[in-house]
């Protein structure tokens, strides 16, 4: 608890402090601060997650009861990812935030960004329903304030009003959800809400799950409300989109998991499928818009929409696993799904922040417009490199890990009996295979177009060298990605106990079994047979529980699916070792010849005449146009002059694939209702004495009726 506290101390006293001096020091002072805050947060998240659970009584509302803060194991998970994002964050921010000095105040930024960190704190401790949502709106004005910073370009303004929209109207429904939940239970508190959960009938059951999954939904960009975050993404300045993909979006999934799986567990299984498949859209929607973007922070923020759909497709399956009395499926499945958020996040963010630093040097995020920036910014290169590689969930990155824990854990439906519910898990299961499939296209597009090649611009052609904080705060998120695939079995034997206290027990024992215990309780065929493999290497200097991710079964089926990404990744090296080796030694007594490449007969190649994004990414587009294609529209405008012919103006526009298929139709509809009733107000009395002879004649129908 004193942790934390000297965190929120941390923070709120930065923000102000950075308020109060010159512009020209605010950014280091709120590095400073913000990194201080960080490093302290991660204690509190350290400690929390270490079993120290503790609760803060605070003040007594009238009428609305006591506010409490408190941290539980749960709270600690997403506290350690928002430490492990704003320390780096903070870091790039001391010397990225000197470019806007010219026209905005870096001081506002800065203190915005302190602020906001602390808010998130606040609304991840906060144990009683009133807090939680007064802590929310806090958060989301201080969001909409970092996303429209740059208030001057045109589009900022509207994506931050759009932003903000959307997160009030969320914010609506969750306020409907936690108001049910604190009526049944006569108490704000989070722990009298769930002590009173058993006794709720399924129709108020149905209404808290539909209001919260919807309301919190829209902050972790699920389906169907996803529109506003390729909005807000491209106008935000590089360390706010990070902190809002990798840690705000977050908070939408907290308050998903917190109300269905701890406030009121889900015990409906159809509650479950409706989570699973608005993942599972939400998710190839958003990587198709990503395959085909060529703006880099656009392209980024459709790859959020994916991974939380992804996420919130584990936490679709363990809630139909726990309702259909599969706790440990259950775990499996929401162990996945928090294991792959902290992936997201440290790769989301080291590519948000990487984007930054293409556009410090070079001044355009147009992937048409970049190439060969790995010759002058070859560290921007390895780290951005590492970060897609997590994306594209390949070794030696955590996001290998995470993904194929998921997609086992979506196997493992074969063991249900509902035939609905296998087929629901069978679309689900198509739908990810083509989102990695296609995850693996828009990444490697990405850091091809971007890095490698010619540049095919001046301004890829003469990058401005990089600030030594900001490589160092791109670096140490690129050493994360490599770090959580090497180990990632510490990372699940820890979140089993995490989800256990959300009453789904022996996920983690379950995933990783211990081959490093001593006086194991494993059958001893079994674990020789592993050991044969391999399976105690490092046993010498690593701790338990091992090394190996698996699932054991029966005696029919001992071992249901089994993977060691450490052994993978060094295998991975010794290979690319062996391959050198064998290369080196077949042609080191060759003479090197060094000549002109081959031009394909042209005198020069020009740089608008290679690949370009736009050219990779259009066979998707041409498949899935169905979703992707733009609307064209043309209009034709005469011109004063008399002897001229009609100008015609083209215009093309392409609105989400959602907007066209959801909420434009319902925009379309409220128009005409609007429009109907003021066609109503035609000011004359006999229409106006007529509408209240009809209204009265209604009312007296209902009545006799009723």
């Amino acid at each position: 608890m004193i942790a934390f506290l000297l965190f929120l101390a941390l923070c709120v006293g930065g923000g102000v402090i950075t308020l109060l001096v010159r512009d020209r020091h605010a950014a280091m002072v709120a590095t400073v601060f913000g990194m201080l805050a960080g490093l302290a947060l991660l204690v509190a998240a350290a400690q929390a997650l270490g079993g120290d659970v503790w609760l803060l009584p605070l003040w007594q509302l009238p009428a609305l009861g006591r506010l409490t803060l408190g941290a539980d194991r749960l709270s600690g998970w997403f506290l350690l990812i928002t430490a492990l994002v704003a320390v780096p964050v903070f870091l790039f921010s001391a010397r990225y935030l000197r470019h806007y000095a010219a026209h905005y105040r870096t001081a506002g930024a800065a203190s915005i960004q302190l602020f906001l960190l602390a808010s998130i704190g606040l609304t991840l401790t906060t144990r009683d329903v009133f807090g939680f949502l007064f802590t929310w709106e806090i958060m989301s004005a201080l969001c909409y304030l970092a996303v429209n910073f740059e208030h001057l370009h045109d589009a900022t303004p509207k994506a931050g009003l759009i932003m903000l929209v959307a997160s009030e109207a969320g914010a609506l429904l969750q306020l409907l959800a936690l108001l049910l939940l604190a009526a049944h239970a006569g108490s704000t508190q989070f722990d009298a809400i769930a002590a009173s959960a058993a006794s709720i009938g399924p129709g108020v059951a149905w209404a808290v799950f539909a209001l919260s999954f919807f309301g919190f939904g829209v902050k972790a960009g699920l389906f169907p409300s996803m529109g506003w975050l390729p909005r807000a993404h491209p106008v935000a300045p590089a360390p706010a989109s990070a902190l809002l993909s990798g840690v705000i979006v977050n908070l939408g999934i907290y308050g998903i998991v917190r109300v269905n799986a701890d406030l009121l567990p889900v015990a409906m299984p159809a509650a479950g499928v409706i989570v699973l498949l608005a993942g599972a859209f939400g998710a190839i929607i958003g990587i198709l818009y990503a395959t085909i973007e060529t703006e880099f922070k656009r392209l980024l923020a459709h790859s959020t929409i994916e991974n939380m759909g992804l996420v919130a497709m584990g936490i679709g399956a363990a809630l139909i696993f726990r309702a259909l009395n599969q706790p440990v499926f259950a775990a499996m499945a929401l162990i996945a799904a928090l294991l792959h958020l902290l992936n997201h996040a440290i790769a989301k963010s080291l590519l948000f922040l990487s984007a930054g630093a293409v556009d410090t040097a070079t001044g355009t995020r147009d992937l048409n417009a970049l190439g060969g920036l790995i010759r002058k910014l070859p560290w921007l290169a390895g780290a951005c490199l590492a970060g897609c590689m997590m994306l594209a969930a390949l070794p030696p990155t955590g996001g290998f890990a995470s993904e194929w824990l998921l997609i086992q854990s979506l196997l493992r439906s074969a063991e249900l009996a509902s035939v609905p519910v296998r087929l629901a898990f069978v679309v689900a299961g198509a739908l990810m295979a083509l989102t990695a499939g296609l995850a693996l296209s828009a990444f490697t597009r990405l850091f091809a177009m971007a890095f490698l090649g010619m540049p095919r611009s001046p301004a890829a052609q003469n990058p401005t060298p990089l600030p030594a904080s900001m490589r160092w705060a791109l670096a140490l998120l690129a050493a994360g990605c490599i770090a959580l695939g090497l180990l990632p079995t510490y990372l699940v034997a820890g979140l089993g106990t995490v989800v256990g206290t959300l009453g789904l027990h022996g996920g983690g024992g379950a995933l990783v079994p211990p081959f490093y215990a001593p006086g194991s309780a494993l059958p001893g065929d079994f674990v020789s047979s592993f050991h044969a493999l391999g399976a105690q290497l490092g046993s010498s200097f690593l701790p338990p529980p091992g090394l190996v991710l698996m699932h054991r079964g029966g005696t029919a089926n001992p071992v249901v699916f089994a993977a060691a990404p450490a052994y993978l990744d060094l295998a991975l090296v010794l290979g690319l070792l062996l391959l050198w080796l064998v290369v080196r030694a077949f042609t080191h007594a060759r003479k090197l010849a060094r000549q002109r490449a081959w031009d394909g007969g042209l005198p020069e190649l020009k740089p608008q005449l290679t690949y370009t994004a736009t050219g990779f990414g259009n066979p998707a587009r041409v498949i899935f146009s169905a979703v992707v294609a733009p609307n064209a529209a043309h209009v034709e405008e005469e011109t004063v002059a008399r002897h001229f012919r009609a100008a015609i103006v083209r215009t093309e526009r392409q609105p989400y694939a959602l907007d066209r298929w959801v909420f434009g139709p319902l925009h379309g509809g409220a128009r005409h209702i609007a429009n109907a009733f003021a066609a109503m107000h035609h000011g004359k009395l006999n229409g106006y004495v007529a509408y209240a002879l009809a209204a009265l004649l209604l009312a007296l129908g209902v009545s006799f009726w009723i």
